[in-house]
């Protein structure tokens, strides 16, 4: 250590200025070297970089324009096919109404000859059981005629009626 304290000891006797002229001197020497070496080399990354930095903006914009404009284009697009769907939208309500309305017609007229059948049924029908009721009674009036006739007419009577026709006759003959 004390080698140390002697050096630093010759070294403050040396002049001061001439330390401070060679610090001058080297730093001017250095500042020439980055002036005339680092210089141009940082300004041509500073233009490096501010011609990306421009670069990159002028690509933005031109991103965003192309955007807006596709944004009014899909905007556009979007309000035809919403036009379209309206007209599609009214076409489809008005062929419905037309189908509403020729299958109520459809409907009603065949309501109407399924009505007409109908009735047309119910008066055969109503034929049929007339006829079966006539029928009946003729035959219920036959088969009760037939009981009074036998009941009536039995065998004195029918000999009283057969000699008075014969006793007529023969008035008539003579």
């Amino acid at each position: 250590m004390s080698l140390l304290l002697m050096l630093v000891e010759e070294h403050a006797q040396i002049a001061t200025w001439k330390w401070i002229v060679s610090q001058f001197l080297g730093f001017g020497v250095l500042a020439l070297i980055l002036w005339f070496v680092a210089r141009p080399i940082l300004a041509r990354m500073a233009s490096s970089r501010s011609k990306g930095i421009a670069d990159a903006f002028a690509k933005l914009e031109s991103e965003v324009a192309e955007t807006s404009r596709k944004l009014e284009e899909y905007k556009s697009k979007l309000a035809a096919i919403e036009k379209e769907l309206q007209a599609r939208i009214a076409a489809a309500q008005a062929e419905g109404e037309k189908s509403r309305a020729t299958l109520m017609a459809e409907a009603t007229a065949a309501a109407a000859a399924e009505g007409e059948r109908a009735r047309r049924d119910v008066a055969v029908e109503r034929d049929k059981a007339v006829l079966e009721l006539r029928a009946a009674v003729t035959e219920a009036t036959v088969r009760a005629t037939e009981r009074i006739v036998d009941a009536v007419v039995n065998e004195q009577l029918s000999g009283r009626m057969v000699n008075k026709y014969l006793g007529d006759l023969e008035k008539a003959v003579k």
